[in-house]
């Protein structure tokens, strides 16, 4: 699991455009995986998207 200040730090070198996944995640000695889990629950967080859906009636 991701500490706020790594999440933070992910999210500053990606948009810094200097760093790409992997970079970051050698920077920050995390495996490559959660930068990318992370930087994609920005864009959805960002495009209004949470990654939940509502189920009504019981069915999906």
């Amino acid at each position: 699991m991701l500490t706020a200040a790594q999440s933070a730090a992910i999210v500053v070198l990606w948009r810094s455009g200097h760093f790409d996944m992997l970079d970051i995640a050698r920077l920050l000695d995390l495996p490559e995986p959660d930068v990318v889990l992370m930087l994609d629950a920005v864009r959805n967080a960002e495009r209004g998207e949470t990654g939940l859906a509502v189920v009504q009636g019981g069915r999906a």
